[in-house]
């Protein structure tokens, strides 16, 4: 079956709320986005410059233009302001920003003119630590990764599989296309899963109390 994959861009007629926008912004600032909205967030980048901002902009090696976020990908993020303007829809992409880069965010929709503020989370992290000492005192480890393209990381499964291995624990290794809390109990004999596919899948791994973390909170494991 053929995949195409089509770039769609909004288009508006006026920024809704601009000016209670500019109200907030401090002097410098980050601005990122996601696809739908690059051309609108160009438009903003340029009439923040003319009114005398210091914008900033990022952009990721995974990603096609610079801005552009992914919710599993915010690095267009890491750039040296303390504040961020995401430019879009909703809280999934602007609330990885805050809490993987410890940076306040704000969140402006050009479609409703809706402005809300994210500060960074210091429970976010606490409850991430939380998870890699039960990791680390876990006898019985499962590695599970999916088949889907962007989620496969089976030769970083391998190299944690060895890591864990020497610490005496048992490890066994399972490969999938859809990522099934629900399925791992059928393995009650695992007393902790790590999870080798999307990053974002620790928030379902939080709001379910699972005993899983997702691979890439492994470089905090000690």
């Amino acid at each position: 079956m053929d995949i195409y994959y089509i770039e769609i861009r909004y288009r508006i007629n006026e920024l809704k709320n601009f000016n209670k926008l500019l109200d907030i912004l401090p002097k410098e600032i980050g601005v990122t986005t996601t696809l739908q909205f690059l051309d609108i967030a160009q438009i903003i980048k340029e009439e923040l410059s003319k009114r005398g901002y210091i914008v900033h902009i990022g952009k990721s090696p995974y990603m096609e233009y610079s801005m552009q976020v992914l919710g599993c990908d915010p690095l267009a993020a890491n750039i040296p302001v303390d504040t961020i303007l995401f430019i879009g829809e909703g809280l999934f992409h602007p609330t990885e920003i805050a809490r993987r880069f410890d940076k306040k965010v704000i969140v402006y929709s050009p479609l409703t003119g809706d402005i809300k503020v994210l500060s960074p989370d210091p429970i976010f992290m606490k409850r991430i630590y939380i998870l890699l000492n039960k990791l680390k005192s876990s006898k019985v480890v499962g590695l599970v990764t999916s088949v889907k393209p962007g989620q496969y990381f089976y030769n970083e499964l391998l190299y944690w599989k060895k890591i864990l291995k020497d610490e005496n624990k048992d490890v066994y290794l399972f490969i999938t296309d859809n990522i099934d809390f629900d399925e791992f109990q059928n393995f009650p004999q695992i007393e902790f899963w790590v999870v080798f596919a999307c990053p974002r899948l620790i928030d379902d791994i939080l709001n379910r109390k699972i005993n899983a973390i997702t691979h890439f909170y492994l470089r905090y494991y000690r």
